[in-house]
This record gives structure tokens, sequence and C-alpha cells, in this order.
């Protein structure tokens, strides 16, 4: 349960980082003017609910914490890939494809939490790692900001940093997830 929770704690920070990166230089390194910076959300937005379906189903037929954590790994892939983006249109990509990876995770997670716990006690397991939204939040603004003050000893843009940083922070808590949590109560 803590693993859960640190996991979909990251996955609220990973969805605030390009707010974070918009203020710490993003907008200008990739010109965007207008409604293009709305549109990063909302291209996560649209990739999340087009493949939470068939994401869904993959979870449902291959091994559930093999599956989830494989998405959480590429998720990780992705994010640290925001960074090398020169242009707003690998940007926006890679917001499609995180939306995409991303939408794995929390049918993941319900469906472990169905697996192994109790009917009773798995609302209860399902609301825990759902709070942990605002630890995320609260992680990512720390991190921002560490990569923020120390901008200027970075060999790359602080926003660049902040994506590599997250995306790290994601690929080995998806292989913490991946070798530490069995596929079912049997295998444990």
């Amino acid at each position: 349960m803590p693993l859960i929770s640190l996991i979909y704690g990251v996955q609220y920070m990973d969805k605030s980082t390009c707010s974070f990166a918009s203020i710490m230089g993003l907008l200008e390194a990739l010109s965007m003017h207008g409604q293009m910076y709305s549109w990063t959300t909302t291209s996560f937005n649209l990739a999340y609910l087009v493949f939470v379906f068939p994401l869904s189903r993959l979870l449902q037929k291959f091994p559930l914490v093999k599956t989830t954590s494989t998405c959480i790994i590429l998720w990780g892939i992705v994010l640290c890939c925001h960074a090398a983006c020169k242009s707003y249109a690998t940007f926006i990509l890679c917001r499609v494809l995180l939306g995409a990876l991303e939408s794995a995770v929390t049918p993941g997670f319900v469906l472990l939490s169905a697996k192994w716990y109790k009917q009773e006690e798995s609302f209860l397991r399902t609301t825990i790692y759902y709070s942990n939204n605002g630890f995320g939040t609260i992680i990512g603004c720390a991190i921002a900001y560490g990569c923020y003050i120390h901008g200027g000893s970075y060999s790359m843009a602080s926003w660049k940093v902040l994506f590599v940083v997250t995306g790290l922070l994601t690929i080995v808590l998806g292989f913490i997830l991946m070798f530490h949590v069995p596929d079912n109560p049997p295998d444990a």
C-alpha cells in the first residue's frame, strides 16, 4: 500500500510538472503563444480518455503488476523525453504518449486493490492512495523549486532538469513495483 500510494502521488506530480516547467522557461523555449500551452494539458487528457479502455483490457489479459509497472516505466521514459523536445509538435507528442501510458495506472491499482483486499477493505485502500495527490503536489513543488533556484548550475535549462528528475523517479518506482509486488496473492 505505501508503494502504490507513493506511485499515485508521483503520477499526480508528473501531471503538474508541465505547469511548473511553464514558469521555468518552457513557454519561451518552445515558442508557445496563444492557446498552445492549453493544448499541452488537453492533449494529455484526450490521450488518457482514449487509451484508458484498451489499456484496461490489457491489464485484464496480461499479468497485472508486470503490465502496470511496464506502463509506469515507459511513462517515466516519456517524461524524461520531454527534456529533449525542441519543438512544440514533439512536446505535444510526448504529452499524448504520457497521457496514454498514465491511463493504465488508476485501473491497474483499482484491480490490484481488488485482488489483494476484501471487498469491504478495498474502498478504504483506494481512498488512501487517491489522497496522495496532495502529497505529489507538495513533493513536485519542492523538486521544481530546487531545480529553479539551482538553474544556473545545470548544463541544460532548469525545466528540462525537472522533467528528467521526475522521470527518473518514476522509472525507479516502476522497477520497484515490478520486482517487489507479486501479480497474485498466492504468488506472494
